[in-house]
């Protein structure tokens, strides 16, 4: 048998992407809802996800967000549900800025900052410098918790409507939400938070040192 001759990539997947910056969006960016109250308007939003196995969606920012995490070279291979709740390879939005939207986008993403990762569109274009904001470390939590439940609807509202992978969109359907009213103390226990308490008790100190000798 004749090995079958090589065939050419569709044209979906060699077109170059439009040009501007390719911003992955995996949690609340991905609502249109979201981007409309903050000012942006994408030249294009196409579903995509993670190229790189070993990342992992998870909601361990402070305030029960959503994260980006590497589980590193020893992490589990294959896409799909993870402990948590997390995803591994998440799928996401793969927004088109101009350099006035990142700002905008930028300027509401308080506490995260932006890192560059290979993603791929479902048309299987490469997208190997794609942006994304992730946790700063300061305020990365001590443990993954469930999502508040605003935060999500507005995850599944960008999900459904952008047409991500039908599992994910059920993966995010089935979360468990934080219950509502005030949140509990893991949803602050973060580095950021423990800095803020050892220099509060550590100022206190100081001041009962010195009323002390006056």
């Amino acid at each position: 048998m004749q090995p079958l001759p090589p065939q050419p990539a569709p044209a979906s997947a060699t077109a170059a992407l439009p040009p501007g910056i390719h911003c992955f969006a995996f949690g609340a960016n991905m609502s249109p809802t979201t981007l409309a109250k903050r000012g942006v308007r994408p030249l294009t939003s196409q579903p995509a996800l993670l190229a790189d196995a070993g990342m992992q969606l998870s909601f361990s920012h402070r305030g029960g967000y959503a994260t980006l995490l590497h589980l590193g070279a020893g992490g589990p291979p294959v896409p799909g549900p993870a402990a948590g709740p997390a995803w591994r390879q998440p799928h996401g939005v793969l927004h088109t800025l101009t350099p006035a939207d990142l700002q905008k986008l930028a300027a509401r993403e308080v506490g995260y900052r932006q890192v560059r990762i290979p993603a791929r569109t479902y048309d299987g274009r490469a997208v190997p410098d794609a942006l994304a904001f992730v946790s700063s470390p300061l305020l990365h939590l001590y443990q993954p918790v469930a999502p508040p439940r605003r935060y999500l609807d507005l995850l599944l509202e960008g999900a459904r409507h952008h047409g991500l992978d039908a599992d994910y969109v059920a993966w995010l359907e089935g979360l468990e939400a934080a219950p509502p009213g005030p949140l509990d103390g893991r949803y602050d226990a973060c580095p950021a938070n423990s800095l803020a308490k050892l220099m509060a008790a550590g100022m206190a100190g100081a001041a009962a040192l010195a009323a002390a000798h006056m």
